[in-house]
């Protein structure tokens, strides 16, 4: 393992105290983790309780598979075949709601979004929405919202992923994007808002944006005009920049343009095109700055051409897992 390797997630810790167990330094970066956020500790109970349910019924299964063997080579199987028939029903049973209850936990945060959502996308899919004002939403991949129209507002909430608007203009009734605390709020303009880890982002394609976060203190309250973005964290952290207004939302066209962005935030905004997991590991790697458009509708590639350009390592383990790692 890459001695600068830190891992940002749940799963991906897993992984690397399995592959090293006795690596001191890497339990205490893991213990950092785990204190940084409340998340941190909720990701890690799922996740180790999922594995610790995959091994119970790994181990059932064998087990099975052994009782099978005794029994059927056991002289008097034909007298108890009904009892050891019905004792492999029961181990089945119980194996069958292990798994369940193993997938319930990774699907149930996608299932909850899922219930409550009006709009929802898939993996490497888009969606057009028409509002009834004449507004619309082009939603992109593994994104979902919310729409609540009333006689005062028009009030869209982003669940997951990111959102480009088309905002018909009407004075009497503010447009508001919630992404969780973080408010964006617009007359008539056009604009892109990205929920992800560590806050969220907008940027102003046309006319002109205010974004809110009362949940700081002080509370954040920052303009935006054309062409201009806005990194919002959850801390109250802000970056603010510009770039050509027709770069915003130019995602929707396959491609993702980086300016002087870390490995870490690119491959992050590839993710939800991919259909299956990539990995990245390495600190060093993940904070490079990395300039480039990359064509996100074929994120094999895109990745290929990030590990290229830093001279970093990708592993197609399989057609579900992509590994990026520094030399």
């Amino acid at each position: 393992m890459d001695d600068d390797f830190t891992p940002c997630k749940a799963s991906e810790w897993l992984v690397a105290l399995n592959e090293d167990p006795d690596d001191i330094g890497l339990r205490t970066r893991f213990e950092v983790w785990l204190s940084e956020s409340p998340a941190h500790t909720k990701d890690w109970a799922e996740m180790t309780y999922t594995h610790q349910v995959i091994g119970r019924v790994g181990k059932q299964v064998g087990s099975l598979e052994r009782n099978c063997v005794t029994e059927l080579s056991s002289p008097v199987f034909k007298d108890q075949r009904k009892s050891f028939r019905t004792g492999i029903y029961k181990h089945l049973f119980a194996a069958g709601i292990a798994v369940a209850a193993c997938f319930l936990l990774f699907l149930l945060p996608s299932l909850m979004i899922q219930i409550e959502a009006d709009y929802i996308t898939s993996v490497g899919k888009q969606k057009t929405v028409r509002l009834e004002d004449g507004s619309s939403i082009h939603l992109g991949p593994e994104s979902a919202v919310t729409v609540d129209y009333t006689g005062k507002e028009r009030r869209i909430r982003l669940l997951k992923g990111r959102a480009f608007f088309e905002v018909t203009p009407n004075a009497a009734r503010p447009f508001r994007v919630a992404s969780n605390e973080i408010e964006t709020t617009v007359l008539g303009t056009t604009f892109d808002v990205r929920l992800h880890e560590q806050g969220a982002d907008v940027g102003v394609r046309s006319g002109h944006v205010r974004v809110n976060h009362p949940a700081t203190s002080p509370p954040m309250c920052e303009s935006l005009e054309k062409g201009e973005w806005i990194q919002v964290g959850w801390n109250g952290n802000v970056r603010r920049g510009s770039r050509p207004a027709a770069q915003i939302g130019i995602w929707q066209q396959g491609h993702i343009i980086a300016k002087d962005r870390s490995v870490a935030e690119v491959i992050d905004e590839i993710r939800p095109w991919y259909h299956g997991i990539i990995i990245l590991r390495g600190d060093i790697l993940a904070r490079q700055p990395l300039t480039g458009v990359y064509n996100v509708s074929d994120p094999v590639e895109a990745v290929r051409a990030i590990a290229t350009a830093q001279g970093a390592r990708m592993l197609h383990i399989s057609p579900w897992v992509l590994v990026i790692s520094g030399n």
